[in-house]
């Protein structure tokens, strides 16, 4: 079954392991892919990294527990060469990993192997997990949930207290932890918490102690990320109303059945305004179809009725959640929890959807291979019945033979948006029938077997594996369909634009900052439809790579070592994003001071802009590149701490510049204050002339100190002290489960 699994696997990710061609769109490419090559080249040359000097002016990298620096998996990226090869191994293992632990789980549970088998594959090729390849962090948490399921299942049976089974499942929650998204950890939780409450509520505090090791586990990851929270736009928390995005609307809840039923995010035709990866939970028509079995045929009551009500409850649960604002319960519990304001995006509660079909189908499964009842219900009219409902549902698509009318009435018409409404009207009624139809031809196959299998004298089993073949062609076509690839040169080759930058800020020691003008974000996500991420197929347009390297998207510039005053990371300081805002709010974003603060000496832009403080330098590829026509530079010296400045009051020599450690030199004529345009952050230490200093804010955001006049040293070195205690904790932990493997007893 290992094997079996693991092609499974291999076949959903044959795009990328075949062809050599990488998964490149979103978040993938615009924070995966800089982040690991960043954290890549440290690892090689020998250290950890613990700051980013690249983007936002400077932030904590190590801290940010998407990164998952320290998750025993990632030393894949560190083998193999390809940043896109290594991606899709990566992936690859934790499909495989989280269908081989759900099938494991199942058989612990004596669940008939092909039950087994399918509610693996359903949980494992889901789309809600083959959409969050986009989501590297999301889909390794989710891949350690049955195990932990299965220790916790094994703890709670023993009579005494086993530490074995609690340590490796605190292994198992550690290794989750380290895999790098809080939210689908916390929704984990919640599901075995459950489990252990209506399975043995009097030994619900024994699984406080695997968490206890887990935590104790990844507390060198853990540790850096508590102390960097409060400092950004997550620590402070969501409004509602960002925290409600994204929430699964009342009609969404029929693409939880048939996935295609409002058109297809690959071909930009999706209508529905939910947001179709954070929504998408499709578990497969004949996983459904088991588990309804089950329920309909009253098959419930045997073996299996506690985790088969369990897994119906969190289906519930899921929906009700997911739902967010269209119902009353999710922002009540907002309101009322506040650590709840750090989560956002309703639809990835569908977590909780995904495992509890996935295990209530494969327990069905289980019981129609065991009952005579079901076996005896279906006729051999079943198959050509339910495949003409398939065929008629195809054939009465208007798009067959409404098309040619709609082409002779807008011939015949002057009015093109009475031809849009109905040509709308008619798409949406094609992808709903066209949906339904596969639906019909996968249940025809499906019911067809069962009806067919005392004529053929098959083996139930037999019937089973067909079952689990029918499931993995119909979640393997939609993992292929919403996961596009591209060669690797494409995907990683700068534009002229983004490699005339390099150079001119490489002519600077340090190298200077540049800033994109930030219309030009909104511009590219306009044109390629991807304001809201709807529906649009803009990243398989040929120009999206070119456009993004043309504009610098944030974080494309970590692949190319341009140093950036912006980034793309839900972990941004909110003291930047205070300043970003202001910027983007001017009517030119060179009308304020700020960029100057921040050390940004060129500025690119689609528009001309006219203002007094810049110069056009060139223009490249239909982008004009600006230079600030009196920068400070990323180090300035200014006689106080609370004005704006417009010019340094001495020039400043640089002798070291590594992430972790500056040596700056510089003679001021009055006492003054040394600014470095970085981040202010809780680490750094400074020394004047060897004299130990206070690190000081400017304007709440960079870092600064007080020098006298005269020629001074000065030394910034950062030292994450939350990580030395947390890899102190983390080393006692993995010293304590040694001792409990080896002397505690049965």
């Amino acid at each position: 079954m290992i094997i079996v699994l693991a092609a499974a696997a291999f076949v959903a990710l044959a795009p990328c392991l075949l062809t050599g061609d990488i998964l490149y769109y979103r978040d993938l490419m615009f924070q995966y892919y800089p982040w690991q090559s960043v954290v890549n080249q440290a690892i090689r040359s020998g250290h950890l990294p613990f700051w980013n000097p690249d983007v936002y002016c400077g932030t904590p990298l190590l801290a940010n527990i998407q990164t998952s620096v320290f998750y025993p998996p990632k030393i894949i990226f560190y083998l193999l060469p390809s940043l896109g090869t290594a991606m899709a191994w990566y992936l690859f293992f934790h499909v495989w990993w989280a269908m081989f632990g759900m099938w494991r789980l199942l058989i612990v549970w004596r669940c008939h192997p092909g039950g087994a088998a399918l509610g693996a594959i359903a949980y494992g090729l889901s789309t809600f997990m083959t959409t969050r390849f986009e989501f590297p962090p999301i889909l390794a948490t989710a891949s350690w949930l049955p195990w932990i399921l299965l220790g916790v299942h094994h703890l709670i049976q023993t009579p005494k207290f086993h530490w074995k089974y609690a340590g490796l499942t605190g292994i198992a929650v550690g290794f989750k932890m380290l895999a790098g998204n809080p939210q689908n950890m916390v929704i984990g939780a919640l599901a075995i918490s459950s489990y252990a409450l209506w399975w043995f509520p009097r030994k619900f505090h024994w699984i406080m102690v695997p968490y206890f090791i887990g935590f104790g586990l990844a507390a060198c990851q853990w540790f850096p990320f508590l102390e960097l929270l409060p400092h950004t736009i997550r620590g402070e928390g969501f409004n509602l109303q960002i925290a409600m995005r994204w929430s699964l609307s009342w009609e969404g809840i029929g693409q939880l059945f048939s996935p295609w039923m409002y058109g297809d995010p690959s071909k930009g035709t999706y209508y529905l305004q939910d947001a179709w990866w954070p929504t998408s939970a499709y578990i497969g028509i004949v996983t459904l179809l088991s588990g309804g079995i089950a329920i309909g045929f009253k098959l419930l009551k045997e073996r299996h009725v506690f985790q088969a009500r369990w897994a119906l409850t969190l289906m519930v649960i899921s929906v009700t959640l997911a739902l967010g604002d269209h119902t009353p319960i999710l922002p009540w519990l907002y309101r009322w929890i506040p650590p709840l304001k750090i989560f956002r995006y309703p639809g990835v509660m569908l977590f909780l959807w995904t495992i509890g079909g996935s295990i209530l189908g494969a327990i069905g499964l289980s019981k129609m291979m065991s009952s005579r009842h079901v076996f005896g219900t279906w006729r051999q009219w079943t198959v050509p019945a339910v495949i003409l409902i398939g065929i008629g549902l195809f054939f009465l698509d208007p798009l067959w033979w409404l098309t040619p009318l709609l082409g002779w009435y807008v011939k015949l018409t002057p009015e093109p948006f009475t031809f849009q409404r109905i040509f709308s009207l008619v798409q949406h009624i094609h992808w709903f029938l066209i949906s339904w139809s596969f639906s019909a031809i996968w249940i025809s196959l499906a019911l067809g077997i069962v009806a067919c299998q005392r004529r053929w004298n098959l083996e139930r089993h037999v019937i089973s594996w067909v079952w689990c073949a029918i499931l993995l062609t119909d979640l393997i076509y939609a993992s292929w369909t919403i996961n596009p690839t591209r060669s690797p040169v494409e995907v990683f080759t700068p534009s002229k634009l983004s490699m005339r930058l390099d150079s001119l800020s490489r002519q600077d020691t340090p190298s200077s900052r540049v800033y994109m003008d930030p219309v030009l974000f909104k511009e590219f996500y306009a044109d390629f439809g991807l304001e809201n991420r709807l529906g649009s197929d803009g990243w398989r347009d040929a120009r999206y790579l070119t456009a993004a390297w043309n504009i610098l998207h944030p974080n494309l510039s970590l692949l190319s070592g341009i140093p950036t005053a912006q980034g793309y990371d839900p972990l941004q300081f909110i003291v930047l994003d205070h300043l970003h805002d202001r910027i983007s709010l001017q009517t030119s974003a060179t009308e304020t001071p700020l960029l100057s603060m921040m050390g940004v000496k060129y500025l690119f832009s689609r528009r001309m802009l006219r203002e007094p403080g810049l110069r056009l330098k060139e223009t490249v590829d239909g982008m004009h590149v600006y230079a600030l026509k009196s920068p400070l530079g990323r180090a300035y010296v200014v006689k106080t701490s609370t004005v704006f400045p417009t010019q340094s009051l001495a020039p400043v020599s640089w002798n070291t510049d590594r992430p972790e450690q500056l040596i700056l030199e510089t003679s001021s004529p009055i006492p003054a204050y040394l600014v470095i345009a970085d981040t202010w952050y809780p680490g750094w230490s400074v020394k004047v002339n060897g004299q130990l200093r206070p690190a000081l804010k400017f304007h709440k955001a960079f870092r600064a100190v007080e020098i006298p006049a005269g020629p001074c040293r000065v030394e910034w070195t950062y030292t994450s002290r939350s990580f030395w205690l947390g890899l102190t904790v983390t080393c006692l932990t993995i010293f304590g489960l040694m001792a409990i493997m080896i002397y505690s007893k049965p």
